[in-house]
């Protein structure tokens, strides 16, 4: 993408099913290499960072949210054992659900495992959400964030978004539901793999999206 994306901005990446939408997140956060091109960050290629160091700048939410065998705080944490405990909390409360996690049965404490406690699906994405902005990144990528959300659940996430855009880190959200690009600076069109368009999205997408709040990442 010309220009790239910069911080504070926030970026919705759309296109029909396997128009390779969740392949362009993860070469984005480096689980993929691009078979052309490269992937920068901060003016270095991503193979040339290493990997501990890469991914305190970045966040990232699959599109699948899966948890290990370990405490809520544990699991926010990226299961980083050496990082202070408060860490976890601060990364909930920038995306608003310390209240959701202090109703579980023992707060930050409660342990996800197979055969235990398991939050449902709206509360596994919010989770993943605060997992992906863990530790105060420069950029996170977000695939599908809002697919099992709820009404309460979105407004959360666009919260998020614009708490990031005011803290400076860029985010990249792969989404299909419309109602996210009211909250967005510019919107990537893929198709076949291939950007088609890319642009704020009321010129992306005329006479379908109206910009909801100001633009201030552009």
């Amino acid at each position: 993408i010309t220009g790239g994306f910069t911080p504070g901005q926030a970026v919705a990446i759309i296109g029909a099913s396997g128009a390779g939408k969740s392949t362009f997140a993860r070469m984005l956060v480096g689980y993929l290499e691009p078979t052309g091109g490269q992937v920068l960050l901060d003016g270095q290629s991503l193979r040339s960072w290493d990997p501990v160091t890469r991914g305190s700048y970045m966040g990232y939410m699959p599109q699948q949210v899966s948890f290990f065998d370990g405490t809520i705080r544990e699991n926010i944490a990226r299961m980083r054992s050496d990082d202070p405990p408060e860490l976890a909390i601060e990364a909930a409360k920038f995306v608003g659900i310390h209240d959701i996690i202090m109703r579980f049965p023992m707060g930050y404490d409660t342990v996800i495992s197979e055969g235990g406690f398991q939050p449902s699906g709206g509360q596994k994405q919010l989770l993943g959400l605060a997992r992906a902005f863990y530790g105060g990144p420069a950029f996170v990528v977000l695939d599908e964030p809002n697919a099992s959300l709820d009404a309460d659940g979105e407004a959360t996430l666009f919260k998020t978004i614009k708490k990031a855009s005011e803290a400076g880190i860029a985010t990249i959200i792969v989404t299909q539901r419309l109602s996210l690009l009211h909250h967005v600076d510019k919107v990537l069109v893929l198709k076949n793999g291939v950007a088609d368009a890319y642009g704020a999205p009321a010129e992306v997408l005329p006479g379908q999206v109206v910009r909801a709040v100001p633009n201030k990442a552009s």
